[in-house]
C-alpha cells in the first residue's frame, strides 16, 4: 500500500490548517464554548470560503482523503464545526448534516446548527431530524444537543454511516496527534531533579506507547480510506474496526498525555484540555468502546472480515474421540 497521501489532499489540508489557525485555533474553540454563535459567524464562513462544503468525498479516493485530511486538522485544532457530519452527506441533496446515533439515541454534536439533519442509526435506520431545544449535554461534549426525529429518510443508508464513521476517526486521529506532540514538547521542556522529564526511562516508555498508538491509528486510517473508496457501503465492518481502534488509541494517548502534564493539563487555559474536551463527542457518540466492539462483532458475523486470519467456520470438522 502506498502510504503517501495524494498531493491534492495534502494541499487542501494545509490550506484548511492555516485558515483554522488564523481564525484563532484553540482560542476560537475556547471562545465558542461560551459564545456558540461563533460557529456560524466565524467557523462556517471558513468552511464555505474553502469550498469544503462542496467537496464530494464519494467521487474518488483523492477527494475522500482530502476530506479526511480536513477532518484531521479540525481535530488537531479543535475546530468548532461538525465537518464529518457535513462531508458525509450526499452532495446536492437537501440534508446539510448527518449524525450517527445508536439505537434509540438522539444526541448529536452541534445539533443546534441549522440543518436539515438526518440521523443515521447503527441498526440501519435513517430519519429526518431537527434540533430539539433542550439544554446541551456538556458531559458528552461542549456542543452536544438533542435531535428530534421525524419521518424516515429512505434515500440515506449504510454508505453515509460508513463515511461519517471514517471521517470522524480522522478527526480523532488529528486530536491524538496534537495531544502527543504537546506531551513530547512538555517532557522535553519540563525539568525535575535537575534533568528534563524526557530523560527518565519511565517517561520514555509512556511517550513510546503513545507514539505507537498514534502511528498505528494513522496507518489504519489510511488503509480504511482505501477500503471505503473501493467498497462503499460494504466497508462498514472496516469502518467499525477503525473506530474501535481509534477509541482504544484515544484511551492510551489521552491518559498518557494527562499523566505527563499533571494538573496543568486539566486547566482550560492549556491546549491539551481544549483538545480533550472537544473530542469527547467523537469518543462517546454514537457509541463508546464496548458498544462499538459489540457492533463490530455483529458485523463480522454478518459479512466477515478481511485480515490476517480468515473468519468463519473451519473448513474441516475436528474429529472427536
Amino acid at each position: 500500500m502506498d502510504l503517501a497521501l495524494p498531493e491534492v489532499a495534502v494541499d487542501l489540508g494545509d490550506v484548511a490548517r492555516r485558515a483554522m489557525s488564523e481564525a484563532g485555533g484553540f482560542d476560537l474553540a475556547r471562545q465558542a464554548v461560551d459564545y456558540p454563535a461563533l460557529r456560524w459567524e466565524v467557523a462556517q464562513p471558513i468552511v464555505e470560503q474553502l469550498g469544503i462544503d462542496e467537496l464530494d468525498v464519494r467521487s474518488n479516493l483523492e477527494a475522500l482523503v482530502a476530506g479526511a485530511e480536513v477532518c484531521r486538522w479540525s481535530g488537531a485544532l479543535a475546530f468548532p464545526f461538525p465537518l464529518p457530519a457535513l462531508l458525509a452527506r450526499p452532495i446536492g441533496g437537501e440534508a446539510r448534516f448527518v449524525a450517527a446515533v445508536d439505537e434509540g439515541g438522539t444526541w448529536a454534536d452541534h445539533a443546534d446548527l441549522a440543518g436539515p439533519w438526518v440521523a443515521l442509526s447503527t441498526d440501519g435506520q435513517a430519519r429526518q431530524a431537527v434540533h430539539d431545544p433542550r439544554p446541551r449535554h456538556r458531559t458528552l461534549g461542549p456542543f452536544v444537543g438533542h435531535l428530534s426525529l421525524d419521518a424516515d429518510a429512505p434515500e440515506f443508508g449504510t454508505e453515509e454511516l460508513v463515511l461519517f464513521c471514517l471521517l470522524d476517526c480522522w478527526r480523532i486521529l488529528g486530536a491524538l496527534e496534537a495531544a502527543s506532540e504537546l506531551s513530547v514538547a512538555h517532557v522535553r521542556d519540563r525539568r525535575q531533579f535537575g534533568r528534563a522529564l524526557a530523560e527518565f526511562q519511565g517517561v520514555q516508555f509512556h511517550v513510546a506507547d503513545s507514539a505507537v498508538a498514534v502511528r498505528g491509528l494513522r496507518q489504519l486510517a489510511k488503509y480504511t480510506a482505501c477500503r471505503v473508496a473501493d467498497l462503499g457501503s460494504l466497508a462498514l465492518v472496516d469502518a467499525l474496526a477503525l473506530r474501535a481502534f481509534a477509541l482504544e488509541s484515544a484511551n492510551t494517548v489521552l491518559s498518557t498525555s494527562h499523566l505527563l502534564h499533571g494538573a496543568v493539563g486539566f486547566c482550560d487555559e492549556h491546549d491539551l484540555s481544549v483538545i480533550t474536551t472537544s473530542i469527547q463527542s467523537s469518543l462517546r457518540l454514537p457509541s463508546d468502546l464496548a458498544r462499538t466492539q459489540e457492533l463490530l462483532t455483529a458485523e463480522i458475523d454478518r459479512q466477515g472480515f478481511a485480515g490476517l486470519f480468515e473468519w468463519g467456520e473451519p473448513t474441516e470438522t475436528r474429529r472427536t474421540t
